[in-house]
C-alpha cells in the first residue's frame, strides 16, 4: 500500500554523509541545507553505503538513514553481501528501502557502474531518477552511456563532461545542468604565505608548482 502525504520523498544513495570521502562530502553539505530550508517540502532519507544496519551513527543526523552493510557478526549475511560487488554500492538494502520509504525521487552522484542496479531495477518505473555520473575520460563505455540515458534528469560535474555525454550519444543524453561541487571554504581559504611556509620549513623564495589530475585516458 503506497504511503500518502504532501511531502515528496527523496532518497539519496551513496557513501554515508558522515564519513570522510569525496562523495560523502557532497551529501554532508547538501543534505543539511535541504533538510533545514526545504523540510516542509521534502522528506529525506539516505541509503548509506559502508554503514552497517542498525549502527548507532545513523542517529547523528535528523533525517532517516538506512545502513547498507549487514551487521557485524552476522557471518551468513556478510558472506552473501560479499558475493555480489554491486551490494557494496547499495544493492544489498535497495529493495527493502524502496518498500519502506517509497521514494518519489532517487538521487546519486557517483561513477556510472555504481548505479547499474538502479537503472535496471524492476521497481524503476515507480520513482524518478536524478543521476550525476562522473565523466573524466573519453570515449565513454557504451553501457555507461546507455544507463545514463535512462535517467529522468542528468547532471554533470563539469561543462566538459556535459559536452562528452551529449556528443557521444548524438544528443540522446540531454544534460539538465552542470552541478559542480563547490570548495569547502572552511578548509580552503587564503592564508599568509610567509607564515604558512615557515610552519612547514619551506624557504620563502621557493617556487612551488601544484597540479591535480586523474589517472585517466
Amino acid at each position: 500500500e503506497m504511503k500518502l502525504g504532501t511531502k515528496k520523498r527523496v532518497l539519496f544513495v551513496g557513501e554515508y554523509s558522515q564519513v570522510s570521502t569525496g562523495f560523502a562530502a557532497i551529501a554532508r553539505h547538501l543534505l543539511p541545507e535541504l533538510y533545514a530550508k526545504h523540510g516542509d517540502k521534502f522528506e529525506i532519507a539516505e541509503l548509506a553505503c559502508y554503514l552497517p544496519e542498525g549502527h548507532p551513527n545513523a542517529d547523528i543526523v535528523p533525517w532517516k538513514v538506512y545502513g547498507n552493510r549487514p551487521a557485524q557478526g552476522d557471518n551468513r549475511s556478510n558472506a552473501v553481501f560479499d558475493s555480489n560487488p554491486q551490494n557494496e554500492f547499495g544493492l544489498w538494502a535497495f529493495d527493502k528501502v524502496l518498500l519502506d520509504f517509497q521514494p518519489h525521487v532517487v538521487v546519486t552522484w557517483r561513477d556510472p557502474w555504481f548505479d547499474q542496479f538502479i537503472h535496471k531495477h524492476p521497481y524503476r518505473r515507480l520513482f524518478k531518477f536524478v543521476h550525476m555520473p562522473t565523466c573524466d575520460g573519453t570515449p565513454q563505455k557504451h553501457e555507461w552511456l546507455s544507463d545514463t540515458a535512462s535517467a529522468d534528469l542528468i547532471l554533470t560535474y563539469s561543462f566538459w563532461a556535459k559536452m562528452v555525454l551529449e556528443r557521444e550519444t548524438n544528443g540522446a543524453i540531454k544534460v539538465f545542468d552542470v552541478a559542480s561541487p563547490p570548495i569547502d571554504t572552511e578548509a580552503f581559504k587564503p592564508q599568509n604565505k610567509k607564515e604558512l611556509r615557515k610552519n612547514f620549513g619551506v624557504p620563502e623564495d621557493t617556487m612551488i608548482f601544484g597540479a591535480c589530475m586523474r589517472n585517466q585516458p
